[in-house]
């Protein structure tokens, strides 16, 4: 019986932990993708845009499939699992938007001065910095809502092996 209780406290450490060292490399991780951006911006290379679209779209049907789990559960965190969800699903529309509008441009530029391109180029960036603040709040939240699920299980399944 003491077997299974320091397990699930050893379980239960090491997903802190794990959640603790996850949620700053998630920040860190939007900061290195809008300083890339920022430089992709000038060379318009769109395979970046196109991968983290998909990126964000494969996120987003995770989330979305995790709060339908949660809700076949009884869990109350399944609605916010799903505005997390929509969250990344939006982010994913944004950067495809930027990809777009990353097209217009590298379309336009032989054609129109770099100084008529400057509202394309500061709206995209715009987008993309939306995208990016959309997916780094949905996984703050996600993360958070897994931390809580996943805590309240190991508890109740302790409890429920004392019994």
């Amino acid at each position: 019986m003491f077997f299974v209780v320091r397990q699930t406290r050893g379980l239960n450490l090491l997903i802190r932990v794990f959640i603790t060292i996850l949620r700053p490399l998630v920040w860190l991780l939007g900061l290195v993708y809008l300083l890339v951006e920022a430089r992709e911006m000038f060379v318009l290379q769109q395979l970046a845009s196109i991968t983290i679209f998909a990126v964000f779209a494969l996120v987003a049907s995770f989330q979305m499939k995790t709060s339908q789990l949660l809700m076949r559960l009884g869990n109350h965190s399944s609605i916010d699992a799903f505005r997390a969800g929509i969250l990344m699903f939006v982010a994913a529309l944004f950067s495809m938007v930027d990809a777009a509008i990353d097209v217009i441009i590298s379309s336009l530029q032989s054609e129109i001065s770099s100084i008529l391109l400057l509202p394309f180029f500061v709206i995209g960036w715009l987008i993309n910095l939306s995208s990016v603040i959309l997916a780094l709040v949905s996984a703050e939240l996600f993360i958070k809502i897994i931390r809580i699920s996943l805590l309240s299980d190991l508890r109740s399944a302790s409890t429920e092996s004392f019994s």
